[in-house]
């Protein structure tokens, strides 16, 4: 088998453009993949921004119940204490109409 040195190197150039031309294609479509990640990136960052903001809302939110139900608390206490006043006021009436009545 004779080799022909000058067949090899033609065939190592004509090879080697390919070569060129997929390392080419490799970078290009490495920069697409950074691109798509530096956008990916931004939307999570603000991804998170908006779930930091809502955590704040949501805390305030609860903060708010919490108040709430503190303050229902006390509204059950004087409704309780207002109940009772009233039913001391039917008494003494009830007592008015008949000392009225029977004075008369």
């Amino acid at each position: 088998m004779v080799v022909n040195l000058k067949q090899t190197k033609e065939f190592i150039l004509k090879n080697k453009e390919p070569s060129f031309n997929r390392e080419r294609e490799f970078s290009v479509i490495l920069e697409g993949l950074r691109s798509d990640f530096r956008v990916y990136g931004e939307g999570l960052s603000d991804l998170r921004e908006k779930v930091v903001k809502l955590s704040d809302k949501v805390d305030g939110i609860f903060e708010m119940t919490g108040k709430n139900t503190e303050d229902i608390s006390f509204i059950k206490t004087d409704i309780r204490a207002i109940r009772n006043d009233l039913k001391i006021f039917n008494k003494r009436i009830t007592l008015l109409e008949k000392t009225v009545l029977n004075n008369n």
